[in-house]
């Protein structure tokens, strides 16, 4: 994970490497590339809209071996401000990879499933798990070759209510 991603993010990796300071964050990534090659990478990334966030993201993904796929995904983030997040769908845009293969889920890729609201605007409004379910959906929508993003489930009793209410919704008749 980039730094100024919140440490919360409930994927499950084989792996996970969360690079906090942005001074030793391109020797960790380094380091654990000498460690061990990798085939794919995700690269979760948190909301910006300093073009400095995009020289360091852009530094970060040329660190990775060209070999290594990498996908880059923006974290569920709570957004203050909506008018910015026009700036931070353009810097993710901005991102590019001299060489090697980079998937961007952007952050303005509008989901169908959800009156077509974008991404941005979903990772506001969902929890986590949600949220990594929908871009699921857009990494399948775009026909990606990726494995599916796995969600660790920290609070069982969290994932009993909202089964419950997702099957309250599929079976409205049964309630009382």
């Amino acid at each position: 994970m980039a730094p100024g991603v919140s440490e919360n993010v409930t994927l499950a990796f084989t792996e996970k490497l969360i690079l906090k300071g942005a001074q030793s964050a391109e020797e960790m990534l380094l380091k654990q590339f000498n460690k061990k090659r990798y085939s794919r990478m995700i690269m979760v990334i948190p909301f910006a809209t300093d073009n400095v966030y995009v020289d360091q993201w852009s530094r970060l993904i040329n660190v990775v071996p060209g070999s290594t796929k990498i996908l880059l995904i923006p974290a569920p983030n709570s957004v203050d401000d909506f008018s910015l997040a026009g700036a931070f769908i353009s810097l993710v845009a901005s991102v590019k990879r001299s060489r090697g293969e980079l998937d961007v889920i952007s952050p303005g890729d509008r989901v169908m499933a959800h009156k077509n609201q974008r991404l941005v605007d979903l990772g506001d409004q969902m929890n986590p798990f949600d949220y990594w379910h929908v871009v699921n959906n857009v990494i399948r929508g775009r026909n990606l070759v990726w494995q599916p993003l796995k969600v660790s489930v920290v609070d069982m009793g969290q994932t009993r209510r909202r089964s419950e209410l997702r099957q309250r919704r599929q079976y409205p008749h049964r309630e009382k």
